[in-house]
């Protein structure tokens, strides 16, 4: 298996990770089990840092495309914003109903975008 190729297979299973803990968060019920919620939040944590470091070592290899950065950026933010709402949702507080809609929308926009993002940038290098 080569680097790209090992570099995809990880990018999925972090994905596969942040969405089985994810269902096994909201099939757990409240309160939320603090082990199994700071797992996932962990795991997409090192996502981000994982997605970070492979885009910045593929931009330091070959000067990325505006477009490649554009799309890194905004795969970024998703990632981010999944983990605040994910944030705010385990929070034990009332929220408005678009708080918890975007975190179940949130994860999947995430994974479409970094699978693009990872095709483009590896597919660059």
């Amino acid at each position: 298996m080569n680097t790209m190729q090992l570099r995809i297979v990880v990018a999925g299973a972090f994905f596969l990770l942040i969405f089985l803990s994810g269902f096994w968060l909201s099939r757990a019920g409240e309160p939320h089990n603090n082990l199994l919620i700071t797992a996932h939040k962990l795991i997409a944590l090192g996502a981000l840092v994982y997605l970070f470091v492979v885009f910045r070592q593929a931009n330091r290899a070959d000067a990325l495309s505006a477009g490649a950065w554009i799309l890194a950026v905004v795969t970024g933010l998703l990632l981010v914003g999944a983990i605040v709402s994910g944030g705010l949702v385990s929070i034990d507080r009332p929220w408005p109903a678009v708080v918890p809609l975007l975190h179940k929308v949130a994860p999947y926009l995430t994974a479409l975008a970094t699978a693009v993002t990872v095709y483009l940038v590896m597919r660059a290098t």
